[in-house]
């Protein structure tokens, strides 16, 4: 829930570089006289360390001992695996590292952190039973037309697109989304998804493909979403957990894969992750983070594998609560989003608050909706507009789709450098 959470924030400024002016020294030598060779000049020092690169570890001890997350390739997998150790010392890190790498390819390691989801409190709960005309995300947002990307030459709805929303699970039951969720594996209880203790998965994955006829519709009505679980009902998740669900999503079946999540610093675990999933040929979007800073943050700040999402008003101005830094690629309305509310006798909701029983009362509702602000809930919007894209262009790389958002996307973002998401200038330059 972008509300009242944080997603995972990745931080290191971007330095400014100085310029410096060079002078030209012209050398006039005799005719026919042998000129001595001048010395190389010295090498530039290297540059200064920036971002992630930038970022230094703690040291584990005795008294303080760290949790590592660690991918792992071994023979004969068909993708590498996410597991975690605790280490006392930097030798024990080393020796238990060393380990893994005897049995297999080690390809990252750093701090098991702890992610979050991305939402931000303050939207009050609105009073009646909402319907599409209070969606104001997918239709009166600036640049934002998805009725118009649907009504495309043939039509496009996500039919056939796979969006899997990696977070705290989905509610099964909902009336807007039942009989198009795949229950994916639940990497905080076992077993497979079996509903959402928390809500926020609901609430994203009904921005990204609600077809209710009685309620709303998300961004891609047709598409199927792929719940994977890696968020408690808290909404906090460890790397592996988070690593494990991108690298299986990608790898069963998913087009899309819908990160609302993150926390600071930055992450090489969930990079690997990311990169698996990219070069399989899946989009990965991420939330920006609700820092409201320019600096980093993980795993949106890996901007070669991720489409990373900022939140705007009903303006079209930045979120107060949204990060902005130069590893943005686009941003989409995540103010008083309305949506899919996990609401059911069986799922203990901790957005109870906010949901809306449309048959009045008190009672718990499958047909529940509420409000929730965040970068996780812009960031589904951008999903949706993938898995649109991807429908008019199976082929497409996805960088191919990262490029045909950013390159027809709306107005700049006043103050910012990242534009607006629009659906449907996209889809009607896709693959022409």
């Amino acid at each position: 829930m972008d509300m009242a959470r944080n997603h995972r924030r990745a931080r290191g400024r971007l330095g400014v570089g100085a310029v410096s002016a060079v002078a030209v020294l012209v050398v006039v030598a005799a005719a026919c006289q042998p000129v001595a060779a001048r010395p190389p000049p010295p090498p530039p020092p290297p540059p200064a360390p920036v971002g992630c690169d930038a970022q230094s570890q703690a040291t584990p001890t005795p008294q303080h001992p760290l949790s590592y997350a660690v991918v792992v390739r071994r023979p004969g997998w068909a993708a590498p695996q996410a597991t975690s150790f605790t280490a006392t010392s930097e030798a024990d890190k080393d020796a238990q590292v060393a380990q893994l790498q005897s049995s297999g390819t080690v390809l990252a390691v750093g701090p098991n952190q702890i992610v979050k989801a991305q939402t931000d409190p303050g939207v009050p709960s609105p009073a009646s039973y909402p319907l599409f005309a209070q969606q104001w995300g997918l239709h009166a947002a600036p640049g934002a037309d998805f009725p118009a990307a649907w009504n495309h030459t043939p039509p496009i709805s996500g039919t056939g697109e796979t969006i899997a929303v990696v977070d705290t699970g989905v509610d099964l039951s909902h009336q807007g989304l039942v009989g198009r969720v795949i229950p994916g594996p639940d990497y905080v209880a076992g077993g497979t998804v079996t509903g959402d203790p928390d809500g926020h998965g609901t609430h994203v994955a009904g921005i990204a493909a609600d077809n209710d006829n009685v309620g709303g519709l998300g961004g891609a009505p047709n598409a199927t979403i792929l719940a994977v679980r890696v968020l408690n009902q808290a909404g906090d998740g460890t790397d592996v957990a988070v690593a494990n669900g991108v690298i299986w999503a990608a790898t069963h079946g998913a087009n899309v894969i819908n990160l609302s999540l993150g926390a600071p610093g930055c992450d090489t675990v969930l990079q690997v992750a990311m990169q698996t999933a990219w070069n399989d040929g899946v989009v990965v979007v991420a939330a920006a983070g609700n820092d409201g800073t320019n600096e980093l943050f993980s795993p949106a700040g890996y901007s070669n594998e991720a489409i990373a999402v900022a939140a705007t008003d009903d303006t079209g101005n930045r979120a107060s609560f949204s990060n902005d830094g130069p590893f943005v690629s686009l941003a989409a309305p995540g103010v008083g989003v309305l949506s899919t509310c996990a609401w059911t006798n069986t799922i203990p909701s901790s957005l109870n608050g906010i949901c809306i029983n449309p048959e009045g009362g008190t009672t718990s509702s499958n047909a529940a909706y509420g409000y929730l602000s965040g970068t996780s809930m812009a960031t589904p919007f951008v999903s949706a507009a993938a898995a649109l894209v991807k429908e008019e262009c199976p082929t497409f790389t996805p960088a191919q789709v990262k490029a045909e958002l950013m390159n027809h996307a709306g107005a700049t973002v006043p103050g910012y450098g990242f534009h607006e998401l629009d659906a449907a200038a996209a889809v009607a330059a896709a693959c022409h």
